[in-house]
């Protein structure tokens, strides 16, 4: 048996994982994240909605960073 197979059937995508090959912990953690990209698509969100995001994450870094990163 090969380590992974892909088949392609009708209206899905069939994965089988040799337990050898990954163990239980990863696969989940991979299948929320194809599970977070599948509902982001979901979302449609254009680029305006990621531009903020990343102006949010931008401005809490400089307003907070010194109490997380002490600086030397």
């Amino acid at each position: 048996m090969e380590a992974i197979h892909l088949e392609d059937k009708d209206n899905q995508f069939l994965i089988s994982i040799s337990k050898e090959a990954i163990d239980k912990g990863t696969l989940i953690k991979l299948l929320e994240q194809i599970r977070i990209e599948f509902l982001s698509g979901k979302a449609n969100l254009n680029k305006s909605a990621e531009q903020i995001g990343e102006e949010i994450k931008s401005d809490w870094w400089s307003n907070n960073k010194a109490k997380w990163i002490k600086e030397v």
